[in-house]
């Protein structure tokens, strides 16, 4: 089980929403898998806080703090900007970094 969620929630303009979606499935989760800092990744789309586009958390797990602290020494800041390049002003973020400190599954009594 991992123990670190590095959490970037992402507002996207309406008016790049699918050229966004589509960068960011085959090029940005891409890159920063690449690095080897992360173990997986998903995206999420967030139905409650849509004010003038469209609201996603794109997720990644690292093992500990120690890789996702080498994300953000190493590459976090060349991945970031290309983000910034490709959609200027058009994908405002919020980035959070979660400890997982227990995982449940179904079937609870």
């Amino acid at each position: 089980m991992p123990g670190i969620v590095f959490n970037i929630t992402m507002n996207v303009d309406k008016d790049v929403h699918d050229k966004w979606l589509e960068w960011i499935r085959s090029i940005y989760v891409r890159a920063v898998l690449e690095t080897g800092c992360f173990e997986r990744s998903r995206l999420l789309r967030i139905h409650a806080f849509e004010q003038g586009g469209f609201t996603y958390a794109v997720q990644f797990e690292a093992e500990n703090m120690e890789s996702y602290e080498r994300y953000q020494r190493q590459f976090s800041k060349s991945i970031s900007s290309r983000l910034e390049a490709r959609f200027p002003g058009q994908a405002q973020t919020i980035t959070t970094v979660l400890e997982v400190v227990d995982a449940f599954a179904g079937g609870l009594e």
